[in-house]
């Protein structure tokens, strides 16, 4: 079953509007029919991060929405999502390739990167926001560090022996982490970035050798209920709705 180029834009203008996972697509040419073949999704975040869950999740639905047609996942981590970005921007702009990414790529990388291989503005075309997340900042679940005043005051009396960890320079992550580390009165705490993202941040949170993190309840949600990782706090307007262990529901706020 074949499509119009029209009613997938609108089908995805149609998503509910939130204020992370943003998609976006080179300008394309229009077809008279659309989808002819598979749509490409690509995610400058590796497997497993809470983007690659999301775009994961919503390929399935576009791929509905369009009678059956085949979306398929290319993750392209690296450089903070800068190369996922550029594939996408140097592709063909024939509406058969997105960009399914975090506002990093939008509004973080500019001013990280001075000298981006992509333009923001000009090289991509908004299609729709879909997804909206809160961010948890986790410790490991047999940490005896058990609340957020545990952290502060750890990393406070010495610094040189803690760290965090992110999915890259210039992730949205790594920037929840550095603007905490300020509020801690420690600007230079060790910054571990990881190419292969969260799944690689998350085992060295549960081995003990990162002291914190933050990602998306999607990806630490299982974990601590599991018992292994501890939530000191969540970046939501509201204490999280979601069903905890009795374990770690007191450490949410």
């Amino acid at each position: 079953m074949h499509a119009t180029r029209r009613k997938f834009l609108s089908s995805l203008a149609s998503l509910p509007l939130a204020a992370s996972g943003i998609l976006g697509s080179a300008a394309a040419t229009a077809q008279d029919r659309y989808p002819n073949r598979a749509i490409k999704l690509i995610v400058p975040f590796g497997p497993g991060s809470s983007t690659d869950i999301a775009a994961r999740i919503w390929g399935e639905v576009i791929g509905k929405q369009l009678g059956g047609a085949s979306v398929i996942v290319d993750n392209r981590a690296g450089a903070g999502g800068n190369i996922g970005a550029t594939a996408a921007a140097r592709s063909a702009p024939d509406g058969y390739t997105f960009l399914y990414s975090t506002a990093t790529t939008w509004a973080i990388a500019p001013f990280i990167y001075p000298d981006l291989a992509y333009q923001p503005i000009h090289d991509f075309l908004p299609v729709a926001v879909t997804t909206s997340v809160p961010t948890v900042l986790v410790v490991s679940g047999d940490s005896d560090i058990r609340t957020f005043q545990d952290l502060s005051a750890r990393i406070k009396a010495a610094p040189d022996r803690h760290n965090y960890g992110s999915n890259g320079v210039g992730a949205s992550s790594h920037i929840a982490c550095k603007l905490l580390a300020n509020r801690l009165g420690v600007p230079n705490l060790l910054h571990v970035p990881f190419k292969q993202g969260s799944q690689g941040v998350m085992s060295e949170v549960m081995a003990g050798r990162l002291t914190f993190a933050v990602d998306s309840w999607s990806v630490v949600g299982p974990l601590v209920r599991a018992g292994r990782l501890r939530a000191l706090g969540a970046t939501a307007g509201k204490r999280l709705a979601r069903r905890h262990t009795r374990r770690h529901r007191r450490s949410l706020a």
